[in-house]
């Protein structure tokens, strides 16, 4: 019976030759997706919005979001809402009371 002496070292260089390949195939679209990065828009800038309110004004909220769903016709959440307020307020900022 032969011993077949097996050496990783080929194994080795073929590996650094395909990391290098891929790394510099990748190099040219690296300016692109940096450049749609920063033109996109602020998003969620935390991953939940969370204040203390009233139980009255939680009521006015569903009331709100459940007046908006009838007139939209679907279906509308919270979040939907508060980007509606957000950009009534935007309309509307000198008329907005603070408590």
């Amino acid at each position: 019976m032969v011993k077949i002496e097996r050496k990783m070292s080929s194994a080795g260089e073929s590996q650094k030759q395909a990391e290098n390949a891929t790394s510099s195939k990748f190099d040219n679209a690296k300016p692109q997706a940096e450049s749609v990065k920063k033109q996109s828009n602020a998003g969620r800038i935390s991953p939940q919005l969370s204040c203390t309110i009233a139980t009255e004004d939680k009521k006015l909220l569903n009331e709100l979001t459940l007046f908006a769903s009838n007139r939209e016709g679907k279906v509308l959440n919270t979040s939907m809402l508060i980007r509606a307020l957000i950009k009534l307020g935007h309309k509307y900022k000198d008329e907005l009371e603070f408590m």
